[in-house]
Order: C-alpha cells, then structure tokens, then sequence
C-alpha cells in the first residue's frame, strides 16, 4: 500500500437450512514496524523494537463495514430507514476512525444477527430490526478502507445488486497527501471471524465477545529526560508480566535496553536492580540505559494479564 489507497469488496454469508444467529469478531494481530529505512528514522516519533505492536500503519488506515445488498455500494434511502419500501443499509464502523487500541488490545465482536439485532432488518423493508437470519438465505457485510484522510458518502438506494460501484460511484474518499515516512515498512494484520448459533430453542441469544487467550496491555510512560549515559525504567500493573517494550521519540543513540525481568542482565546490571530505577517483589517491566547525549523519550511495556 501506499498513501492514498484505497479499496472495497463484499464478504457473502450463506446460511444453510437452519434459521441463525450471526455474530462478527474482529482482532487486530499484528501492528509492526517490521525494519525502518532511513527516511521513516528521520520522523520524530519513529520507533523499530522488537514488539509486533511498536506499528504505525493501523493508526493511518481507516475502515468502513456495513451491511450490503450484494452491490458493495453503501446505499441509503432519501431520509434515513425505510421509506415507501426503500431500506437504507447500516454502516457497522461508526464514521471511519482509525482501529482503536492499535496497541493489539484492540478486540471487537460486533452482533449482526442476534435476539436483540439485526443489521438487514431480516430485509423485511424496517431498520433496525432483531431475529435470526432465515435458513436458506445469503446475507452480505461489504468494507471499504482507505491510506489517510477519509470520508464516507452513501449513494441513493436503487434496490439493484447488478450494479457496482464502477457504476454507481464510490463513496470512500482517499486523500494520502498529508501522509508521512512514519509508516514506511510497517505491516499489520487482523483476525475476521464469524459465528453462526441456532436459533431454535435459543430465543435469548445476544452475541459476546468469546474467551480469547492472554490479553496483552500496553502501558507508556510520560515523557522521561534522560541525561548522558542516564538510566531509566517502567513497570507494568500488578499481576501483569512484561512481554516486550521498547522507547518511543528517541533521537539518540541508546546504550541498552531490554526487559526488567528475573536473571535479566542489562548492560552489566542485574534484575531487580539498575541505577535509579529498582523493581519490587514480582514487578516487572522494561529498562533504558541511555547512549552519551542526554534526550527525552518514553518507555513502553507490554504487559501479559
């Protein structure tokens, strides 16, 4: 990809022969700034450590979902829900902020067909709706996302599939010009699933986010100062356990780093203890040993719960 990017396609979803519930979850995996060239070095926030989550990219994309009609075209009718048969579609994404928690916390399960909703209306011609899709039927989530700026236009609903938006129109709108070296070499990637639940003999089901493995936090620092050759450190909550962590805004050269944990040797000093900075019983978390100029910076842990 590159600034000013931009895409769209359409997901079907096949219900069978028996009448479902329908949920979406939707992780961000990966957020990593995977090498760094020397143009993005030369930005003032850019980062390369070893995390999967020390990324740009996820905060510069914008995204858009919404329940289509199969044309993967956002359509809505002249005033918004149904009018003389007219059914406007449902934009899922809010107005196309970046992913939040682009830290890899970010876990979203999104209902699109459980007791309380239903993103289509069941097609039944009223939004919003509720209930199970029907057995036998085909449904469809469509998304757009663009590299930078964005907005979002929906067109007049034509009640047609047959036509795209070749012929129709887009309605995202990509501008990539205010768009910096930062992001260069990063790469992200995101878990979609879907969850098809019977219905029958199961009236009550609302879509939840399922158990997922460890949850991994990130916790930064304020901006610290560090002088020449200053050491400096940060911790994670009680009851998490640093995973990895890095600095964010250096612009000087670092002498060591790494992470605050047991048996940890950091440029010559032993967890729990390094200049300045001493960790607590079960504390762990990520150390800065400073290069010969002093600078600002931050710490950045990631936290395992």
């Amino acid at each position: 990809m590159k600034p000013g990017d931009w895409g769209e396609d359409t997901i079907s979803l096949h219900v069978n022969n028996n009448d479902s519930y329908l949920c979406a979850d939707v992780t961000l995996t990966k957020n990593d700034d995977m090498s760094s060239t020397e143009p993005e070095l030369a930005s003032p926030d850019a980062q390369d450590t070893a995390s999967t989550w020390d990324g740009e990219l996820a905060n510069h994309l914008r995204w858009y979902w919404w329940a289509d009609d199969g044309d993967n075209v956002y359509e809505t009718c002249p005033a918004q829900g149904s009018v003389g048969g007219c059914v406007s579609e449902t934009l899922l994404s809010g107005s196309g902020s970046a992913l939040p928690n682009a830290d890899g916390t970010f876990t979203s399960t999104v209902a699109l067909a459980d007791s309380q909703t239903n993103v289509w209306g069941d097609l039944n011609g009223t939004l919003p709706g509720n209930g199970p899709l029907p057995g036998d039927s085909v449904r469809y989530i469509a998304k757009a996302w663009c590299f930078g700026e964005s907005s979002f236009l929906p067109k007049v609903q034509d009640g047609l599939t047959t036509q795209g938006p070749n012929v129709i129109g887009r309605g995202v709108q990509c501008d990539g010009s205010a768009e910096t070296n930062i992001t260069q070499t990063d790469g992200l990637t995101m878990d979609i699933s879907f969850r098809a639940v019977q219905s029958r003999n199961n009236t009550s089901f609302v879509c939840s986010t399922p158990t997922q493995g460890p949850e991994i936090v990130r916790v930064t620092s304020p901006e610290l100062q560090f002088g020449s050759t200053g050491w400096g450190g940060w911790s994670c909550p009680a009851g998490q356990t640093a995973v990895s962590g890095g600095v964010i805004g250096a612009t000087q050269s670092i002498a060591a780093q790494g992470l605050a944990v047991p048996l940890a040797n950091i440029d010559g000093s032993i967890y729990p203890v390094f200049p300045h900075y001493t960790f607590g019983t079960n504390e762990t978390g990520y150390v800065v040993h400073n290069g010969a100029v002093g600078q600002n910076l931050q710490i950045f842990v990631d936290c395992q719960l």
